[in-house]
């Protein structure tokens, strides 16, 4: 991306900057200004400089900015924390826990620790060694792949995003299918599928970024093709060469100083883009943020000092459209080549030690370079060993004596059990986030000398949801950013808010997802719990929230005819025919009246507008499905369900993308605020109004004395 400028000195020049639309209230911990759309001021030694960002045309889509920075895990601090006595008394509490838990063991059976939980997650431990080791080769194909992309073999977009999301599908159906067959408990169900997770989550991000440079690199040589027939109207590319040598200025430090209010031209727009980006990078390298600094132990690498990447030679020349084709060739080397000290360029990445080293670092979004220490720490290693096998120990002591005996039974009720399991969960919650985040995590890291340590941030402090969703699981988090949430803005059908919900819902539903694998359930409280939104920045202005009546005649006839639809399918299956009868009649009397009334007497609503199509998909679910159960209805006759389901989902969508800011779980579910408004189409009235005159018709002819079985069969 790339940005004019100007400054409040009189000189001038021009900043390149890395940008992207962000979250709603999503804070990122970013090296580089946050710039507005709009424009923003960056103050600097030699005066204050006005940004002021746009889209690149060569660039198919805006990647979010995932900065990789040499930072510290917060425990790793802890001993210049202020609370770092509150860190050393929780431990001995564990401890002393631990002591007393095994003395009286020890007192009470003659062992001090059962061997009940171990045997559960070591049962059938080496089929799970071998599958996990098959699921982590597979993904290597993946380098055939992006080398098939870099070549032009493939077109990313969109032949290789869809070979991707086929291959992503079938491994994840292949990963449920085959814990489901080998019948695993809980705790190897849930780790084969987190890991299944991962990978394809580091498979994706590999494939994608690299998608996307393979693709900026085609783009490239076509524009540098484009240049060189450019340089012809001037006599050739030798020409043009010393023209803009000559047009150059004569050092590279050296400032034109023009007088404040002119105008900057595009030509002079596009100098010194590279060396000022760079001189605003290490500038903020050095900036003091509210990140931990690494430990002095450790040697890390600045990402800011680095060599200059000189722009292309061209960007001088008199001619602006070849000044502007070379500053284009400028900005796409600058995406193509990494910002750190080796200057990883596309396509030298691509290999299987790279990949390799990807599957090693505890990230989920591939970047061509990342920060690194300097060497591995043999005593670092030992410590985090050490430190996972004894929290290990502590997680597996609660779990074998505060919870497995515990577990609710039949007879208890649910807030005693409640009571019982929600300290004994709550500490193996803490003490599973800490073996994963800060010492597995920190172990890989620390073996792969990968320098960006902040996996987490202080969740603890979180006051809302969205706001423990993004700190708690930091790779996730930006895994999600980059490619679901930007991903879904730069395909420019879908709106910030449209594109924050997607992200939700998609997290929503993989969470789900493992918690049905876990424990072969299907409880949907769980994806409803994820749901609620972050609230949006709504306007600058305090503008009073529109309530309407919702409590109306209307729709109350319209909730009640909702409601009756339940009883109807229980008298069908019953085979009460006539009493079905008489709530149909009911219900098609109460459409007209509510109706009627809403027209009459001005008593519309928007949630009534939604409610009666609701009401009317509600009643058409229940005649068709029990009908078919009943043989009254062929089974096939339940496929026309699919799109009543499909427009039932939808009108969730729009509710959400339609309901007036600040969006918040509460206001969602608030339908005295209006939204969007449901206006069938004469069709669609049509094809309802037959179909519940077909279910209609066969709920009565079972109790009228005709045979209507050969024209119903016809219908």
């Amino acid at each position: 991306m790339s940005a004019t400028t100007r400054r409040s000195s009189a000189s001038r020049m021009t900043v390149p900057i890395d940008s992207s639309p962000r979250i709603p209230t999503m804070n990122l911990t970013s090296t580089a200004p946050v710039i507005s759309k709009s424009g923003s001021d960056i103050q600097t030694q030699d005066g204050t400089i006005h940004v002021r960002p746009y889209r690149q045309a060569n660039s198919k889509q805006l990647r979010a900015v995932i900065t990789f920075t040499p930072r510290s895990s917060a425990f790793e601090a802890s001993g210049s924390d202020p609370f770092r006595g509150f860190y050393s008394l929780f431990w001995i509490s564990m401890v002393l826990l631990l002591l007393r838990t095994y003395v009286n063991n020890f007192f009470q059976n003659g062992y001090p620790l059962s061997m009940v939980f171990a045997t559960l997650f070591t049962r059938d431990a080496k089929t799970l060694a071998i599958s996990d080791a098959v699921l982590v080769s597979s993904t290597f194909i993946c380098v055939p792949f992006v080398k098939a992309l870099q070549k032009g073999h493939i077109r990313y977009y969109y032949t290789g995003q869809t070979i991707l999301h086929v291959y992503q599908v079938i491994t994840l159906a292949l990963a449920i299918q085959w814990t489901f067959n080998r019948e695993w408990p809980w705790v190897q169900s849930g780790f084969f599928t987190l890991h299944t997770l991962v990978m394809l989550m580091k498979t994706y991000s590999y494939v994608a970024t690299n998608g996307y440079l393979s693709d900026l690199a085609r783009k490239r040589a076509l524009t540098e093709d484009q240049l060189r027939k450019s340089t012809e109207s001037v006599g050739g590319y030798e020409v043009a060469l010393a023209e803009a040598k000559e047009a150059a200025p004569q050092s590279p430090g050296t400032q034109t100083v023009t007088p404040i209010g002119t105008p900057l031209s595009d030509k002079e727009a596009i100098l010194d883009q590279v060396k000022l980006r760079q001189r605003l990078n290490s500038a903020e390298q050095v900036k003091k943020d509210n990140t931990i600094a690494p430990p002095k132990t450790s040697s890390y690498l600045p990402m800011g000092d680095t060599p200059e990447i000189p722009p292309h030679p061209l960007v001088h020349h008199p001619s602006s459209n070849i000044a502007v084709l070379a500053q284009s060739l400028t900005e796409m080397d600058l995406e193509l080549t990494s910002t750190g000290k080796n200057r990883v360029q596309f396509p030298n990445n691509i290999s299987y030690a790279n990949f390799l080293d990807f599957q090693m670092v505890p990230t989920l979004c591939y970047e061509l370079e990342y920060p690194r220490t300097e060497r591995i720490r043999p005593l670092y290693i030992f410590e985090k060993t050490v430190a996972t096998f004894g929290t290990f120990t502590l997680l597996y002591t609660i779990t074998e004596h505060y919870i497995i005996p515990l577990t609710p039974t039949s007879d208890q009720s649910f807030a005693r059990s409640m009571l019982d399991l929600a300290l004994p969960f709550m500490l193996s919650y803490l003490i599973l986030f800490y073996i994963i985040f800060e010492c597995i995590c920190n172990g890989f890291a620390e073996l792969s000398c990968f320098g960006d340590r902040e996996f987490y941030q202080d969740w603890w402090n979180s006051t809302s949801f969205d706001e423990y969703a993004r700190k708690w699981n930091k790779p996730v988090h930006a895994f999600l950013l980059r490619h679901v949430y930007q991903a879904s803005l730069s395909s420019k059908r879908v709106s910030k808010l449209s594109a924050t919900f997607f992200t939700f819902l998609l997290s929503a539903v993989f969470h789900e997802l493992v918690m049905a694998v876990v424990t072969k359930k299907i409880r949907m409280y769980l994806f409803g719990l994820q749901l609620p939104t972050p609230k949006d920045g709504g306007t600058k202005e305090d503008k009073p929230t529109i309530h309407e009546n919702i409590y109306t005649i209307p729709n109350a006839l319209t909730v009640s005819r909702i409601i009756a639809c339940p009883v109807l399918g229980w008298a069908i299956l019953e085979g009460k025919y006539g009493f079905a009868t008489g709530l149909l009649l009911y219900a098609g009397i109460t459409d007209w009246i509510d109706g009627y009334l809403a027209r009459k007497w001005n008593m519309r609503t928007v949630i009534g507008t939604i409610l009666d199509p609701a009401a009317d998909k509600t009643l058409m679910t229940t005649l068709t499905v029990t009908l078919a159960m009943k043989g009254l209805l062929p089974g096939l006759a339940v496929i026309i369900l699919g799109r009543d389901v499909l427009l039932s989902i939808s009108a969730f969508y729009y509710r959400y993308i339609s309901l007036p800011p600040p969006k918040t779980f509460e206001r969602y579910w608030d339908f005295s605020i209006p939204s969007a408004e449901v206006r069938p189409t004469q069709i669609s009235k049509y094809n309802t109004f037959l179909q519940l005159s077909l279910m209609g018709v066969t709920t009565i002819a079972p109790i009228i004395p005709l045979d209507l079985s050969m024209q119903l069969s016809a219908l």
